[in-house]
């Protein structure tokens, strides 16, 4: 667990404007040695941002971006909910970061600029390259039983298309049941719901969202990711203010969980099935050592999967991976 050093958020604000600065004038702005500047210059390109270094000019961004800031996501925010947000240069996880400050009173949400151990659904490593994408994870306390949170992974996927489509409204996002967003068949949001039971009888929900925000196909670390996916960038060919993405999240995320509380998924299952990529296709589900195979007839009220079985019984499923079947799409989702 690592806090952004205040000089290291400065230097890259110093470099932001693209231009090139000598280690000497960087270093007399930030009150350090040259060889102080230099050490967070490494650090920078152990990170995989591409740093340009000329004799007598200094330093220059490749590509200029900004790093995440607590105070601009709280100024950003429009929900009166008050939540505190934690921002650090890298974790774990984010989810884990939340889990281990054990009971929580009042929702906090926590962002990391790159994660050593983050995590898709099934125990699935999640890339996260520093700098270009949004780590985000949100504990909200709710005064109910863990049995009465059903959905709230769908929750979590409307929440995030809604906050997409506030930064680009042209672009056809689609959800995947249970959790992830899509977009032009290729991934581009997953979701990690995980729920803890307090002393009390209530819980704790911590909604874990990694967005693929400015990654392009350029960096180094997505070569390792082993399905189609896609980012922001990839599909606008334009920067995000993730301060701003993040800002947009945490509201919708307010809001619908406002929605959930009082009604449950009941009140989104319409919703669901206006973005659902699924409805109406020939899938197969798979959950461990089960599969199944049919066609999706929508979620219920629960958020569980209505499947049409090929004996023509509808089958609900709660968990398992989906994948259309090839004979309606080029390629599996």
């Amino acid at each position: 667990m690592q806090k952004l050093h205040p000089n290291f958020t400065r230097l890259l604000e110093l470099l932001a404007d693209g231009e090139y600065h000598d280690g000497t004038s960087l270093g007399a702005q930030l009150g350090i040695t040259r060889a102080a500047v230099w050490k967070f210059i490494q650090k920078l390109m152990q990170y995989g941002i591409e740093v340009d270094s000329i004799k007598g000019k200094g330093y220059r961004l490749a590509t200029p971006f900004s790093l995440l800031d607590a105070k601009k996501i709280t100024q950003n925010l429009t929900h009166p909910r008050q939540v505190q947000v934690a921002v650090f240069e890298k974790l774990d996880s984010t989810n884990r970061y939340l889990r281990d400050l054990g009971d929580i009173v009042c929702p906090q949400a926590c962002v990391a600029e790159t994660m050593l151990a983050g995590r898709g659904r099934l125990g699935r490593h999640w890339v996260a390259p520093f700098g270009q994408n949004l780590y985000f994870s949100y504990a909200f306390p709710f005064q109910k039983d863990i049995s009465e949170l059903a959905g709230l992974s769908l929750i979590a996927g409307l929440a995030t298309v809604a906050a997409l489509k506030q930064c680009m409204p042209d672009i056809p996002f689609a959800l995947k049941w249970p959790n992830d967003v899509l977009v032009g068949g290729s991934k581009l949001v997953g979701i990690l719901v995980e729920v803890q039971a307090e002393s009390n009888g209530a819980c704790t929900a911590i909604i874990g969202i990694g967005v693929n925000v400015n990654m392009s196909m350029q960096t180094p670390a997505s070569a390792e990711i082993s399905q189609a996916w896609a980012s922001l960038f990839s599909v606008s060919g334009q920067s995000t203010d993730r301060n701003l993405l993040a800002a947009l999240l945490l509201d919708q995320l307010n809001v619908s969980l406002d929605r959930f509380v009082e009604t449950g998924f009941s009140d989104f299952v319409a919703e669901w099935e206006c973005a659902d990529c699924l409805l109406g296709q020939e899938i197969t589900v798979k959950n461990h050592d089960k599969q199944w195979q049919g066609q999706v007839l929508g979620v219920n009220t629960l958020g569980q999967l209505r499947l049409l079985t090929e004996n023509g019984e509808e089958k609900t499923i709660s968990a398992g991976d989906t994948t259309i079947l090839k004979k309606n799409s080029e390629k599996p989702l």
